[in-house]
């Protein structure tokens, strides 16, 4: 079987919806499937194979509105001008919209969704409006809809009488890491208190850096993660941070810093007010640590 994503930010670079791409996908390639990721240009992202996933850029509209639609819109056409595949997996709400092109050409499209949308604290009124419009083709314009948990699956079940498939995000095991590339941060095991997500609003790292500058202790903070579109928000977050030196924003990290951030934490915080099931989170619980 042929399968193709749409679409993601970047591949491997990215947040949640990546890494569950890439951990499906290329266990499909290993079941003896072949899987196209659409990806964006616009994080470094070039055309490739990725653990036997082939990777296919498309260009982009890189604003906070437009990025993922004008991917999807960009990585749909190509799907029906020149791609043979037998099944396209739409992810999240917005984009949801695309799937029945696929779906009018005789291919079945699938939309995996992951929070409700237009509750996400970085839209406006404009933004909000189209996400909630855009449940309607979550649930009508694909073959199958499916949510990454029960509170999503109710909501649609309440909203529109349809039955979306729960499927939640997984982890794979791990193996702990000893501490080399935090030392060399001046970041101490079972020192500091770690924040990693996506760095816009609804992940509440403001929260955190609010309450943790009222404590007394000599304990480090740090908020690791980025996002494209939230430089205001950014800059409000290290000014909340001030001059406090136990605070420390390492910025997007992966692969085995990230992984020695897991393992050696205090414990791991995501004061987020709106969530599908957090990848960040269930890697954290996978590693043992206590989790606020």
């Amino acid at each position: 079987m042929r399968i193709a994503y749409i679409a993601v930010k970047g591949m491997p670079v990215g947040g949640g919806i990546e890494k569950v791409t890439e951990e499906i996908g290329s266990r499909l390639v290993a079941k003896g499937h072949e899987v196209v990721v659409y990806s964006s240009r616009d994080y470094g992202t070039s055309n490739g194979d990725y653990k036997g996933m082939k990777i296919r850029t498309v260009p982009s509209v890189n604003t906070k509105m437009l990025h993922k639609l004008s991917i999807c819109y960009h990585a749909t056409r190509d799907v029906l001008r020149n791609g043979k595949v037998d099944l396209v997996h739409v992810h999240a709400v917005g984009p949801s919209i695309f799937s029945i092109f696929p779906r009018m050409k005789g291919i079945p499209s699938v939309v995996q969704t992951h929070g409700l949308e237009w509750k996400r604290d970085k839209w406006g009124l404009i933004g909000k409006t189209f996400l909630r419009l855009s449940d309607y083709s979550v649930v009508y314009f694909p073959n199958k809809a499916t949510s990454v948990s029960k509170v999503q699956k109710q909501y649609y079940r309440e909203k529109f009488g349809r039955e979306v498939v729960y499927i939640p995000n997984g982890v794979s095991p791990v193996e702990h890491r000893s501490p080399e590339w935090i030392l060399e941060q001046g970041i101490k095991p079972n020192q500091y208190i770690f924040f990693a997500a996506r760095l816009v609003e609804e992940k509440g790292a403001h929260f955190l850096i609010e309450a943790f500058r009222e404590l007394n202790t000599n304990m480090k903070l740090v908020i690791a993660g980025d996002a494209a579109h939230a430089e205001r928000y950014k800059v409000y977050l290290k000014g909340l941070a001030g001059s406090d030196p136990r605070i420390l924003f390492p910025g997007f990290v992966t692969g085995q810093p990230l992984e020695e951030l897991f393992s050696n934490a205090y414990l791991f915080c995501l004061p987020s007010t709106m969530e599908g099931l957090p990848v960040a989170l269930l890697e954290a619980m996978n590693y043992g640590n206590c989790c606020v």
